[in-house]
């Protein structure tokens, strides 16, 4: 069988731990999005670029809802 036909063989470890980065990557964007939701559909007001060290990537935005929950959450 010429080279260019040969079967390609990967290890089963290989398989398995590019499934796991590659749904570990997704899960970390879905887990992004779903923790901002409320900022895009909700009530909120933004605090953006606000510092919380001495480096300048040291920034957050703070999200505050309009109004109080008429019920405290549980968890």
């Amino acid at each position: 069988m010429p080279a260019d036909e040969l079967p390609l063989r990967i290890s089963r470890r290989t398989a398995m731990t590019g499934l796991a980065a590659a749904v570990a990557s997704g899960c970390g964007r879905a887990a992004f999005y779903a923790a901002n939701v409320p900022a895009v559909f909700g009530a909120y007001r933004r605090h953006a670029d606000l510092p919380y060290g001495t480096d300048a990537q040291q920034r957050l935005d703070v999200y505050v809802p309009d109004q109080a929950p008429a019920a405290p959450r549980r968890s």
